[in-house]
């Protein structure tokens, strides 16, 4: 499947009339997913489907707004939202919504509540639901989340009813629940969020399996992959599929992407890294030393078609710098009034800080961290979590607080606290 430029996935435009394959579209796919440039295309399938349709369905086109919302309101009252001509103008309507529409965002709104609500649907559909809602609320017309104008998607998630209260924050990460005996926490602390700084274990679908059954029945989790949860699978292909399976647990994949939690934003991404923690004239020695001494060079692919290729220290440079881009982008967009901290999450640690005594020197602490202090200083997070480097760490770079609480292998770390809550 194609990727949209932001990470995004894009999706491929059904056959007009394909009633079954619109239904799939517009009720599975959360609104970040969707590319705005799909508007023109979806609009005339669904006015190409009205050939095939019943009497309920009277306009022979859509490129007017309001008829084609009156017409969407009017089946959906009158057929219910299992009909085949609700399909069809809820097509319409998710065009429009691409298009910048409001009312026609508020439209898919309404309908998913209504599946959610009557059994049809899932609990999954509530929540775009709200995505659609915030899009509404938060984005100018003809912005779509996930779009190409550079600003970070920004969801505000349902009962964010505690703005201006200290949000409690339970945060770990490298557990590496595949090597040694299974571990789970012996308890689950209070906390209103998990903050998962990636290796929770090898492959992303199955990490992101754990964290629903262990964690998300207690509390929302924002979660960032580590390069252990890509081992022995191809990179692009697995976070594909770790979106989907996010998506459907309600566990909040970040990979270059920014969560609203009331007046709490989280941004996260893997980072990777630019190989110049000791300096740029180091950088072509440093990815030397990974691509031969590094597992992730040997364990992940980048692709397999048309033949297998290894993920390379050039990738990881380059999702490393997107993710960069990404990051600066998404700290200036927060530094709003209406945003009390800032969380950012990374796999990968953003400053040298985070390199323990113990490894100083060793040409492989490249491929371990960077240095992102410019960045930390000029946007000023109130709190930055990574992992890597299974060693804990809590200081202060500029006015952020840099925290890594990892379990580590087992028996590795004698100081991870399982139980760790943060106020911010």
């Amino acid at each position: 499947m194609p990727v949209h430029p932001q990470g995004e996935r894009r999706w491929a435009l059904p056959a007009a009339g394909g009633s079954t394959s619109l239904t799939r579209l517009w009720r599975t796919v959360g609104p970040g997913a969707l590319a705005p440039d799909l508007a023109k295309p979806l609009l005339a399938a669904a006015t190409a489907a009205l050939q095939g349709s019943g009497p309920s369905v009277a306009a022979s086109e859509w490129e007017d707004a309001p008829a084609a919302l009156r017409d969407a309101r009017a089946v959906l009252g009158r057929c219910g939202p299992a009909h085949p001509d609700v399909d069809v103008v809820a097509t319409a309507a998710l065009a429009l919504a691409l298009r910048g529409e409001k009312a026609a965002a508020t439209f898919l709104a309404d309908a998913l509540d209504r599946l959610a609500a009557d059994g049809t649907g899932g609990p999954h559909h509530a929540r775009f639901a709200y995505a659609w809602r915030s899009r509404v609320e938060l984005k100018p017309a003809g912005v779509s989340a996930g779009s190409d104008d550079g600003a970070p998607d920004r969801l505000r998630l349902p009962g964010d009813d505690t703005e201006g209260e200290p949000m409690r924050l339970w945060i770990f990460s490298d557990l590496h629940i595949d090597i040694g005996s299974p571990w789970t926490p012996a308890s689950i602390p209070g906390a209103d969020l998990a903050v998962v700084a990636g290796d929770v274990g090898e492959g992303l679908v199955k990490s992101i399996a754990w964290l629903a059954a262990t964690v998300r029945p207690h509390m929302p989790v924002a979660f960032v992959a580590g390069n252990h949860e890509f081992y022995r699978r191809c990179l692009p292909d697995e976070l594909q599929a770790g979106r989907a399976a996010a998506m459907e647990a309600g566990i909040h994949l970040l990979e270059n992407d920014t969560v609203r939690f009331g007046d709490v934003v989280v941004s996260g991404c893997t980072l990777w890294t630019d190989y110049e923690l000791d300096g740029p004239a180091t950088r072509v020695p440093a990815m030397r030393d990974a691509r031969v001494g590094l597992n992730d060079h040997r364990l992940i692919a980048w692709s397999r078609k048309p033949e297998w290729r290894r993920f390379r220290p050039e990738e990881a440079l380059a999702l490393h710098l997107a993710s960069r881009r990404f990051l600066e982008t998404a700290l200036r967009s927060a530094a709003d009034a209406t945003t009390r901290a800032h969380v950012v999450v990374t796999h990968h640690a953003p400053a040298a800080g985070s390199v323990a005594p113990r490894f100083l020197g060793k040409p492989l602490n490249a491929a371990y961290a960077s240095r992102l202090d410019d960045l930390i200083e000029a946007g000023r997070p109130s709190l930055w979590v990574h992992g890597h480097t299974h060693t804990p760490f809590d200081y202060r770079l500029g006015g952020t607080r840099v925290l890594c609480n990892p379990r580590g292998y087992p028996g590795e770390n004698p100081r991870f606290q399982p139980g760790l809550v943060v106020e911010v």
